[in-house]
């Protein structure tokens, strides 16, 4: 069990989501890695730790790179997987929350918006834990989704549809703001019949002061902030929040 994270994540992300078998366009693969090593600024043969890793494809990818990778999951499906994809790279299957490579890293990224599913001090561990074996001065990125722009309105709608190997997927999660957590009733469907739901989930979603003050809890400092890999931070209409931080 994971002391970061509320059973239902552990049992969504380990039982039906990791039975769909989605997977990251090679393209992607690479326009994803490429871009976070540029700004990890990091060259072949960096240690990099993926936290939150899921089935492994940005791992792959990174070591398609030529960097060594180590990554972390709750879900002992998807690290199988990820070990699978990159039988060089070291995975574990555990709490995220409590977990660190044992070596010193380069770089580290908490990437796919998954910083705040234990509320903020899961986010808290989670960020101490990705930096604790980082070397002093080594970057790091943490993805998130932009609060600002979807605290624009009172009600949110995400929907996702993918592809998986057994048929048409659609995740819709339809919610509500109450500060900077968003409570969400997920249902997921496979070719129109649902097969998984989830009323009232909540997300912690941090602005970027709020990310500032997280950093300096663990004795970093924020570098930057980017809207897309390829394009500065802006409030009013980038979906997620790119910040690269650096230990101190």
């Amino acid at each position: 069990m994971s002391t970061t994270l509320p059973s239902w994540v552990q049992n969504f992300f380990d039982g039906f989501y990791a039975q769909c078998d989605l997977r990251w366009p090679a393209e992607y693969q690479k326009y994803v890695a490429q871009g976070l090593l540029n700004h990890l600024r990091l060259s072949p043969g960096a240690r990099v730790f993926d936290q939150c890793c899921g089935e492994g494809y940005l791992a792959q990818a990174l070591a398609a790179e030529g960097c060594r990778v180590w990554g972390i999951d709750q879900s002992s499906r998807y690290i199988h997987t990820a070990q699978h994809l990159t039988p060089s790279g070291t995975f574990v299957a555990g709490d995220a929350g409590t977990y660190a490579p044992d070596v010193e890293l380069d770089g580290a990224v908490n990437w796919h918006t998954s910083l705040g599913y234990g509320g903020q001090m899961g986010a808290l561990a989670l960020l101490r834990q990705l930096t604790t074996s980082l070397k002093k001065q080594g970057l790091f990125v943490v993805d998130v989704r932009n609060v600002e722009l979807y605290k624009q309105s009172p009600l949110v709608s995400i929907e996702h549809i993918d592809t998986a190997k057994w048929g048409t997927v659609q995740m819709t999660r339809v919610g509500r703001w109450e500060g900077n957590t968003l409570w969400q009733n997920w249902n997921a469907t496979v070719d129109g019949e649902e097969v998984w739901a989830q009323n009232d989930a909540a997300c912690f979603h941090p602005s970027l002061p709020e990310m500032d003050d997280l950093f300096d809890n663990i004795g970093a400092r924020r570098v930057t902030v980017l809207g897309t890999l390829d394009a500065p931070f802006d409030k009013g209409n980038h979906e997620r929040m790119i910040v690269v931080g650096q230990k101190i």
